[in-house]
């Protein structure tokens, strides 16, 4: 690789049958046989803005991300501490992947479900708040407009070891 971005989504990983299953159920959506985690470049590019370093506006409830949590992406996807379903809205239906951080606060990553068997990396923070209180947060948020659920428990792997 060169470096450059050709605005071509980059799969991340495929959902493990039990993690297709498991986002069934907690959704209610029925999903394809085949999954792919996708990262978009805008996405990171957003991320990168909004999120990174001295680019994080929202110092008051976040932590700025570093490389290495950005880098830490995929372990939220493997094998998080807590899953929203948050409904669907203007944009598509939403999983929120809560993982706590080293430093004990969490990491959030926000995922659209997309057609053809597509989930996209949408936005990605690391709050002050531990998984269950951020979890709360956003499901007091957005469960009377979008019917939320949250699964804290027997969350199976969810990305396929390559």
């Amino acid at each position: 690789m060169d470096g450059k971005l050709d605005n071509k989504a980059i799969s991340i990983g495929k959902l493990t049958e039990s993690g297709r299953i498991f986002l069934s159920i907690l959704s209610g959506l029925e999903f394809k046989n085949e999954i792919q985690f996708y990262v978009h470049p805008d996405d990171l590019i957003h991320i990168y803005k909004g999120h990174i370093g001295k680019n994080e506006d929202d110092i008051s409830n976040l932590i700025p991300l570093t490389i290495d949590d950005i880098r830490g992406i995929v372990d939220v996807l493997y094998h998080p501490d807590a899953i929203a379903y948050l409904g669907e809205d203007s944009k598509g239906k939403k999983f929120v992947f809560f993982r706590e951080g080293e430093i004990g606060c969490f990491n959030l990553i926000d995922v659209y479900a997309m057609r053809r068997g597509k989930l996209t990396v949408k936005t990605y923070y690391h709050t002050k708040k531990g998984v269950s209180q951020s979890a709360m947060t956003l499901l007091a948020q957005t469960s009377e407009t979008y019917g939320a659920t949250l699964s804290v428990a027997n969350i199976p792997i969810l990305l396929e070891s390559k």
